[in-house]
């Protein structure tokens, strides 16, 4: 049995590396250690020919969940106020987080690290009369807003019943790379056809919000 074998630094003992009992065909295998060390939760990861380098592990690591807090009637395009994170400062709503948050400025959202991310957004609307169509949209920018891509987009239409207000929601979603946080990013509109139409908020509920999930590395 081969074995290499680490004394302990002090208070005796050791930690030994053993080799398999073969390896296949008998071939001489080499690993290749990283030149410096990883990143805590990180682990090793071979490339196929024995280099071995740290990487996180891929899972969700990061949870993030935005909110609008205050109606509105005229269309956003995109919506650029009255946004936050949905999270009480004494943590009593029970609302939770995982990783370092997203941030946004003028309703445009920076990711804290690269991966692929999952991008959802659900808004609620509604509306006394007439009729109405309403639509939500996720705009996706690879060059820090120079350019603007609609990379998801849903629809419903509102009726009338004459007497009372009526309800809809629309979601859509984006799986997105984000390869550069410095120049990919994100930003939400919401659009409809009536002036009688209101997209509904709160301070303390998720009603029409943003989830940003981190799905794993890129």
């Amino acid at each position: 049995m081969a074995e290499v074998k680490i004394a302990a630094d002090s208070g005796g003992g050791s930690v030994g590396l053993v080799g398999p009992a073969s390896t296949t065909g008998n071939a001489a295998i080499q690993l290749k250690l990283p030149v410096a060390d990883g990143s805590a939760g990180q682990v090793l990861k071979t490339d196929g020919s024995g280099n071995l380098s740290w990487v996180s592990l891929n899972g969700i690591s990061h949870i993030d969940q935005w909110r609008l807090t205050t109606d509105f009637t005229d269309e956003q395009e995109p919506i650029a106020s009255n946004l936050e994170r949905a999270i009480d400062a004494n943590g009593a709503d029970g609302y939770g987080t995982l990783g370092d948050p997203m941030t946004q400025s003028s309703g445009v959202f920076t990711f804290p690290v690269t991966g692929i991310w999952k991008v959802e957004f659900v808004a609620s609307w509604t509306n006394a009369n007439p009729s109405a169509n309403v639509e939500t949209r996720i705009d996706f920018t690879i060059d820090n807003g120079s350019n603007w891509t609609r990379v998801a987009r849903s629809f419903d239409s509102i009726g009338d019943d004459g007497s009372h207000n009526v309800y809809a929601n629309t979601y859509c979603s984006a799986t997105l790379d984000i390869t550069d946080v410095s120049q990919r990013k994100v930003q939400f509109d919401a659009k409809h056809e009536a002036t009688t139409v209101t997209c509904v908020s709160h301070a303390d509920e998720n009603i029409t919000c943003m989830t940003f999930t981190r799905l794993g590395d890129t």
